[in-house]
């Protein structure tokens, strides 16, 4: 637990310096942070608004946290910043356990080194954005079905962990988008590869239902827009967002 905590308080300082002294950069930093300002203004957390348009490119995930950011710091650049760094030591964290877990504590910490000390972790782990939170639940996705994958091939129950996968996995829709996980949910019936029905069981993966879709559509996902039409072929997807 020592470690766990002292990794996880070293890469949030790592990632958290200096982001006071920088203005908001680029042109995602300033969209993230203001339609997290206006949801926070309009009291609004289930409809994204930027400039006063509604704002359908992202789910709200990022949104929530800057605004509860907000709340603690102030409407400041530092306080658009902090849970994007909360999420990178996050990671830094899952990886030092998974390292160990695979390898010894050695390997753990090396795991979280590394990611921590990449160029783009330094640059997205201090960015107003939702690219560090979409790593964060890849990487524990992954976590979860190397353990499924694992109690698959030595025929022992799985303990619950096709649920925790597929859980993380959708909570990472919130924080970023659909795109990366159609050929998960979807490899079935729609990968092109000839070894999807073999992955699918393996990993013991349905299709995608209609209740993945009704989880996407209402929160302002784009990718779930343009994968909709794949699930409802004939239908016009354009107005929804």
């Amino acid at each position: 637990m020592r470690n766990y905590i002292l990794v996880f308080f070293g890469c949030l300082l790592f990632h958290l310096a200096g982001t006071w002294s920088l203005p908001l950069i680029d042109r995602d930093e300033p969209r993230f942070a203001e339609a997290a300002r206006e949801m926070r203004e309009r009291a609004d957390f289930i409809v994204p608004y930027f400039n006063n348009q509604f704002r359908f490119d992202k789910p709200p995930l990022t949104y929530w946290f800057q605004v509860a950011s907000y709340r603690v710091f102030g409407e400041n650049d530092f306080a658009a910043r902090f849970p994007t760094a909360i999420a990178a030591a996050l990671v830094a964290v899952i990886l030092l356990a998974w390292g160990q877990q695979l390898g010894d504590e050695k390997v753990g910490w090396w795991a979280a080194i590394i990611f921590s000390l990449s160029l783009q972790t330094f640059i997205h782990g201090k960015a107003a954005v939702a690219d560090m939170w979409l790593v964060l639940f890849v990487t524990v996705a992954h976590w979860a079905a190397w353990e499924l994958f694992k109690a698959n091939t030595e025929h022992r129950t799985p303990n619950g962990l096709l649920v925790d996968f597929l859980f993380i996995v959708r909570t990472g829709i919130f924080g970023q988008g659909a795109d990366w996980m159609d050929a998960a949910l979807n490899g079935c019936n729609r990968a092109p590869i000839s070894s999807s029905e073999t992955l699918c069981r393996t990993f013991q993966i349905r299709p995608r239902t209609l209740a993945d879709v009704g989880v996407d559509l209402p929160l302002g996902n784009s990718g779930s827009c343009s994968h909709a039409g794949r699930v409802f072929p004939g239908r016009d997807w354009k107005a929804c967002g």
